[in-house]
């Protein structure tokens, strides 16, 4: 085994768990939004549970900007796993 593919093996693994992120990440912000949505309509009478209801979807929204941010950044410089790695 060589030094470079020793050397490669930490990026390796952190471009694994980013390219899991990318799947999960955008699948959690549905999740959290639709049971926000639920909570909102679910507690008609409970002024509080519709509060609670609102503030998830708030910041499932918020949550989905900071991540479509973060990879239109990443997609603007370039990133890409050959600039990372030195492949």
């Amino acid at each position: 085994m060589s030094y470079s593919t020793i050397s490669n093996v930490p990026c390796t693994f952190l471009l694994w768990i980013w390219e899991a992120l990318k799947a999960i990440i955008p699948t959690m912000i549905a999740i959290m939004f639709i049971y926000g949505a639920a909570k909102y309509i679910s507690s008609a009478d409970d002024p509080s549970g519709r509060q609670k209801g609102k503030q998830i979807c708030m910041h499932s929204v918020i949550g989905a900007l900071i991540y479509i941010l973060s990879v239109s950044v990443m997609l603007a410089v370039g990133l890409t796993q050959a600039d990372v790695c030195h492949n």
